[in-house]
C-alpha cells in the first residue's frame, strides 16, 4: 500500500467509536496467530491481529476501521507484545548501503486519538465532496488493481463522492481538484502513513521512507513462532512434556529449562 497510500489517508468529521482493552497474547496465541495467518495477504494478518487482540469485535467490524487507525492499533499490539523499541532497516536508494535505526512505538503513538474519526465534506472550486477514510476493503480493491495508477483511481472512486450522492469519475475531474481532493484526503490522518526521515552515512543521501507496521509486525510474529517452537521441540524431547504445557510456562521458566536442557 506504501505506493498510493500518501494519497489516502483517513480522517473526518464524524466520530464512530473508541476502541475497548487489548486482550494479552499468550505464546500458545501466538504460535495459533502465526499458524492462522502463514500465507495470507497482509490486509489480511493484520485483520487476524486484531481479531485475536480484540475478540469482541467481530470482523466485518476490523474491516470497516479505517487504515490508519487499523496501524495505530497494531502498534499497540506489537507494543504489548515486543516492546517499545523496534529495531529496523533500510537500504539508501542511492548506494545501497545498509542503514541499521531503533523506533519507538510510542513515539508513533503520541499523537494518536482514542477516538475513530471516518469522513469530512469538502468545497472545492465551488463543488462539494463527501470524502471518506479507506479501509481495509478498500485497501483489498486496491491491492487487487493492476498498477499503482489503477490502485489511486479504485481508492479516489470507492472513497469520494459527490454531495449529491453520485459517483465520481476521477478521469472527468481536472488535476487541480484530484490534487485538492487527494490533499484533503492525505491530511486526514498522519497515521495512515508513518514517513521516516533517513540519511545515508556513507554517501550523504536524505530520503523519506514508509514505515509499514503489518508487515513489520507479522516479520516479527514470524520468527517468535519459529522460536517458540524450537523451544518446544527441545523441551519436549529432554522431558517428554507436552506443548501446551511448555506454553503455559513463562517465558523467564521456559527459558532456564531451555538452558538446562541444552547444558
Amino acid at each position: 500500500m506504501s505506493e498510493f497510500r500518501s494519497l489516502f489517508r483517513e480522517r473526518g468529521d464524524t466520530v464512530l467509536f473508541a476502541m475497548t482493552a487489548m486482550q494479552s497474547l499468550s505464546a500458545a496465541d501466538l504460535l495459533n496467530l502465526w499458524e492462522q495467518g502463514a500465507g495470507l495477504h497482509a490486509i489480511d494478518q493484520a485483520l487476524l491481529v486484531l481479531g485475536f487482540a480484540y475478540p469482541e469485535h467481530t470482523r466485518e467490524a476490523l474491516v470497516n476501521f479505517s487504515l490508519g487507525h487499523r496501524d495505530v492499533l497494531l502498534l499497540e499490539v506489537r507494543q504489548q507484545i515486543f516492546g517499545d523499541r523496534l529495531e529496523a532497516y533500510s537500504e539508501c536508494p542511492e548506494c545501497e548501503e545498509r542503514l541499521e535505526f531503533s523506533l519507538s512505538c510510542a513515539l508513533f503513538l503520541s499523537d494518536a486519538t482514542p477516538h475513530e474519526i471516518t469522513t469530512k465534506t469538502v468545497t472545492i472550486q465551488g463543488a462539494d465532496f463527501h470524502l471518506r477514510c479507506p479501509n481495509s476493503r478498500d485497501a483489498a480493491a486496491a491491492a487487487a488493481s493492476e498498477n499503482v495508477e489503477v490502485a489511486k483511481k479504485a481508492l479516489f472512486t470507492r472513497c469520494t463522492t459527490a454531495a449529491a450522492g453520485s459517483i465520481l469519475n476521477i478521469d472527468s475531474l481536472s488535476e487541480s481538484i484530484q490534487a485538492a481532493v487527494a490533499a484533503e484526503l492525505a491530511a486526514m490522518d498522519p497515521h495512515a502513513e508513518m514517513l521516516l526521515d533517513l540519511s545515508c552515512p556513507t554517501c550523504g543521501h536524505a530520503w523519506q521512507a514508509v514505515f509499514e507496521i503489518v508487515t513489520f509486525l507479522w516479520t516479527e510474529i514470524r520468527v517468535r513462532a519459529r522460536r517458540l517452537l524450537q523451544e518446544v521441540d527441545a523441551l519436549a524431547r529432554a522431558y517428554g512434556w507436552a506443548e501446551g504445557d511448555i506454553l503455559a510456562m513463562s517465558e523467564a521458566r521456559r527459558g532456564l529449562y531451555l538452558q538446562l536442557a541444552l547444558s
